[in-house]
């Protein structure tokens, strides 16, 4: 894997696709690809941005202003934390 211009998106070569990658503390991380940023590393940094929101708040460092793109819903990237189990089903709040 290559890293992209974003921090948290990376090209996997072999797959020829993007990946977002998030750290949740030192031991855990969250690694997504989707259809909707597999080709466009802007979509995905600001994908990035929005799980580093949703796992770090607000402080969070964001390549672009923390906010969904077009492409994919704040929704679907909710579902998938609570489907991975970042973020609780019922509360939203964050899975240590």
């Amino acid at each position: 894997m290559s890293h992209s211009p974003y921090p948290g998106v990376l090209w996997h070569s072999r797959d020829k696709r993007y990946r977002v990658r998030v750290r949740c503390g030192r031991d855990r991380r969250v690694d997504w690809t989707h259809e909707a940023f597999s080709q466009d590393a802007e979509i995905a940094a600001k994908v990035c941005d929005v799980i580093a929101r949703l796992l770090k708040g607000p402080n969070a460092e964001f390549s672009f202003d923390g906010l969904p793109p077009a492409e994919v819903s704040e929704s679907e990237i909710i579902k998938m934390l609570q489907d991975r189990g970042f973020l609780d089903p019922d509360t939203g709040a964050l899975v240590l």
